[in-house]
């Protein structure tokens, strides 16, 4: 049985709320806590959440455009724990992270 997520892993973005469409998908973050929905209960579709930070991590606004926030809200089902043993390096960051 794997180890459950929990502060201070590093992970791979493998999922998220526009799916294969994610602009989130395959970056590096770190969990910085475990998150709680108002009855302190984990989501009822995705299950347990994770705030997360991590260089170059998009968040949709209220307009529906996407804006560089650096941290989100990750289901623990979109997160893949990268093993500290593994060179990171061989993580790939798929996105650009250039100031503008």
């Amino acid at each position: 049985m794997k180890e459950p997520l929990k502060a201070g892993d590093v992970c791979k973005v493998v999922g998220g709320m526009g799916q294969q469409k994610s602009p989130n998908l395959g970056l590096q973050v770190t969990i910085k806590h475990r998150i709680f929905g108002d009855h302190g209960m984990d989501h009822r579709e995705y299950g347990a959440m994770y705030r997360c930070e991590g260089q170059g991590i998009l968040q949709m606004n209220e307009t529906g455009n996407y804006q560089k926030t650096d941290w989100a809200d990750f289901a623990g089902i979109w997160l893949e724990r990268i093993d500290p043993k593994t060179d990171s390096k061989e993580i790939k960051n798929e996105h650009s992270t250039s100031s503008t």
